[in-house]
């Protein structure tokens, strides 16, 4: 049987002006062939990451002491001993009037964030978490659709070494409760709403326990039941909450752990 014909190819100089050719030819390897890159990233696994790191000019406040410590799933520890700012290296190459986030939402309408006022929101947001008490470890919790604001708040609770987790607010409030409850988190954001596309647009406010329309009142949904339920649980250590259903009348956690420095 004969092999079909690729659907798609790229052009050899789109090919040779790439990020990832250019990083085989940093490390020696044949990037003209994507074979050869990707056997020596899976049979030199310290070697490769050890590359990546070095490559992307990874700027740990501590360096670490090895690159894999550990070669077991689960469990296996990379990069142990560095510590460092991931808000710091999103943040660190974008100029303060290049566009750093594009927006487009259901009704069609675009919306841009530059660098600077990327790095702004992000600061304000900080410190405001600041203030209320959030540092290292603590999580921190956004019930928001996806919006530039959600990665605002991302980045704000990342450069404080919080742990994020999001949850969109396509959930009703109990259903998030029940996602976020699991973390015990110190601090919760919220937009007042969300926009749809669905049969024309929808502003929904969520503001005093009532969910409204510009059009009518929808269903009288309290968000309080959100707030009162993540601060009912003991704290936990978790680097990143994920959740999944698996037939269960809750979504279970399922968390990755990391040790704070």
């Amino acid at each position: 049987m004969r092999t079909p014909d690729p659907f798609f190819l790229l052009d050899p100089q789109a090919v040779a002006a790439s990020r990832i050719a250019d990083f085989a030819r940093h490390v020696g390897v044949d990037g003209t062939d994507y074979s050869a890159p990707h056997r020596w990233s899976v049979t030199d696994l310290e070697g490769c990451w050890g590359a990546v790191w070095e490559y992307f000019d990874v700027e740990a406040h501590r360096p670490y002491e090895r690159v894999l410590a550990t070669e077991t799933m689960p469990g296996a520890r990379w990069f142990t001993g560095a510590t460092l700012n991931y808000t710091h290296h999103a943040l660190r190459h974008l100029t303060d009037d290049g566009v750093a986030v594009l927006s487009l939402d259901e009704t069609g309408a675009a919306g841009e964030v530059t660098g600077g006022e990327l790095r702004s929101q992000v600061a304000s947001v900080a410190a405001t978490l600041r203030e209320l008490g959030v540092g290292q470890g603590d999580r921190v919790v956004g019930y928001l659709p996806n919006t530039p604001q959600a990665i605002v708040s991302f980045l704000a609770a990342a450069s404080l070494g919080a742990v994020w987790s999001v949850c969109g607010q396509d959930y009703a409030p109990q259903a998030a409760a029940d996602r976020f409850a699991q973390l015990a988190p110190t601090a919760l954001i919220a937009a007042d709403g969300y926009r749809t596309s669905t049969e024309g647009t929808v502003i929904a406010l969520y503001t005093d326990g009532l969910v409204q329309s510009r059009e009518r009142d929808v269903d009288q949904v309290s968000c309080d039941a959100v707030v009162s339920a993540v601060l009912e649980r003991p704290p936990r250590d978790d680097a990143a909450q994920f959740y999944h259903r698996a037939g269960e009348p809750r979504p279970s956690g399922c968390a990755s752990s990391v040790t704070a420095d």
